[in-house]
């Protein structure tokens, strides 16, 4: 062989090893990866190995304590809105009895007196030093304005206890919410739809915290038992091992094409073999990273099984840790309550009489009103009566007057016929004098204005005081109800 021939042998020889060796160095970096990456894999699985208990055990923890917590929030709820309920009705009749009296004093600025009830007030109050105009100048406005400074203050006092009382139920609402929240997290990374209620609404929470047998949902964590773990180490070692067999079979047919380097072995080289064997090589890259991508499969299912499960502890500890801090929360502001209770029943004891007192002004105010009204007809009819009767006495007094005169004229007209003719020894009474009657009242004097009212204000008048027998009798039922929530209030609790 001569020399060209073999420059030619060793040119194709070199070109051959060289193609070969960039599969293999792709063969060993790939081979490279793969073990890191089941390096990382077990690492993964040797970190969570053996924590499914654990998660049980914590689960199982936060479930009860879940439900023990369940009840306490529904006991504050049902103390909170009782005392909320005791305060809005409250309220609601300590503003409406302010808001009354308020109405009513406004109505007797309107109501002016009559003109003529001035003037006969200036005559016979002459020692007062301001004239009344209206009704309303009849009102002791001291004490009247004391006692609503009175009733405010306590209606103060009764919203703050309102506010406190909420302020309280929201402080643990908010708490629970986050609790809440994260058991609903909790559920939804396990698939679990039964052993964690996130409900608000109370009646579904006393189901759910009545369940006294929470069971963690077994098929989120059975995936990650021991069992599965070395079952997937398992099939990523063969993966391994495959890869390692073709690195080592590139590796080896490239130890001989160096080999056949030398040139003794020139003259039994078969380039067509070789080359076959070298495109050969691609086959085993694809093969390799067939491989490859298994195992990084397999690492990605793992990883994203495991980031899930350390989401899933660490929203238990989270959980846990709430309900810890939640739990001897709550009775504290059970007991806050009742004594809010029983400040607020205080408060509405020492109330009561203010705003009794109110309610009597006001009623008392809207009776003067009608009763002013009823005085002005009053009035008006007695001096129509006064009116009537003089006119009778004085046609009665005409009628005596003429009996009068005609009797005194028949018996001037008697004696002049026949007296002179009758002894009077007969019958000395005829001689008597003819009786003059007077028409004497027993007290006459009346001091009662002239209204000179008209016949459209008389029917005003008459209305509005036929409506104080309505308010009479929404009084009535008024007093009979407020006797029966006294009675109410000062019943046992139970």
């Amino acid at each position: 062989m001569n020399s060209v021939n073999e420059q030619q042998i060793k040119e194709k020889l070199q070109q051959l090893i060289k193609d070969a060796k960039i599969y293999a160095k792709k063969a060993e970096q790939l081979l490279l990866e793969a073990k890191r990456k089941e390096q990382e894999y077990g690492l993964l699985c040797s970190r969570y190995s053996g924590t499914q208990q654990k998660l049980q055990i914590l689960f199982s923890e936060i479930q009860k304590q879940l439900g023990v917590v369940k009840r306490l929030v529904l006991t504050l709820r049902h103390k909170n809105k009782i005392l909320l309920s005791d305060i809005s009705q409250y309220k609601t009749f300590q503003e409406t009895s302010l808001m009354e009296l308020g109405q009513v004093l406004e109505t007797l600025k309107r109501k002016a007196l009559h003109s003529q009830l001035s003037i006969s007030q200036g005559k016979q109050q002459l020692l007062r030093s301001t004239e009344k105009k209206s009704l309303f100048d009849f009102v002791n406005i001291e004490s009247v304005t004391q006692l609503q400074q009175q009733a405010c203050t306590e209606l103060k006092r009764i919203t703050l206890i309102e506010r406190k009382g909420n302020e309280i139920l929201q402080d643990v609402d908010l708490q629970f919410d986050d609790v809440q929240r994260n058991s609903e997290l909790l559920m939804n990374l396990t698939g679990k739809t039964d052993s964690i209620t996130t409900s608000t609404n109370d009646e579904q929470m006393v189901q759910s915290s009545n369940d006294n047998s929470p069971q963690l949902n077994i098929n989120f964590l059975q995936n990650l038992t021991e069992n599965a773990i070395s079952d997937d180490m398992n099939l990523n070692q063969q993966d391994i091992f495959s890869m390692t067999n073709i690195v080592l079979e590139i590796a080896g047919h490239n130890d001989r094409l160096q080999h056949l380097l030398n040139p003794v072995f020139y003259s039994s080289i078969d380039f067509d073999d070789l080359e076959q064997k070298n495109n050969n090589l691609r086959n085993y890259i694809s093969k390799l990273e067939n491989h490859f991508e298994i195992i990084t499969n397999n690492y990605y299912n793992v990883n994203q099984k495991y980031q899930k499960f350390s989401e899933f502890y660490r929203l238990s500890i989270t959980c846990y840790k709430q309900l810890e801090q939640l739990s001897p929360t709550i009775p504290q502001k059970v007991v806050e309550l009742d004594e809010l209770q029983t400040t607020f029943h205080q408060h509405k004891m020492d109330s009561l009489s203010t705003f009794e007192e109110i309610r009597e002004l006001t009623v008392w105010y809207t009776f003067f009103v009608t009763s002013y009204d009823k005085m002005l007809l009053e009035i008006d009819r007695r001096r129509k009566v006064i009116k009537q009767t003089q006119e009778i006495i004085d046609e009665f007094r005409q009628k005596i007057d003429q009996i009068y005169i005609e009797e005194e004229q028949k018996r001037q007209q008697f004696f002049k016929d026949y007296g002179e003719y009758l002894p009077g020894s007969l019958c000395p009474s005829i001689l008597e004098s003819t009786v003059k009657f007077q028409i004497v009242p027993e007290k006459w004097t009346s001091n009662l204005p002239e209204l000179s009212l008209t016949d459209s204000l008389i029917q005003q008048l008459e209305m509005s005081t036929s409506s104080m027998q309505t308010t009479q009798v929404f009084e009535q039922e008024k007093s009979q109800e407020e006797e029966e929530n006294h009675e109410d209030d000062n019943s046992p609790q139970h």
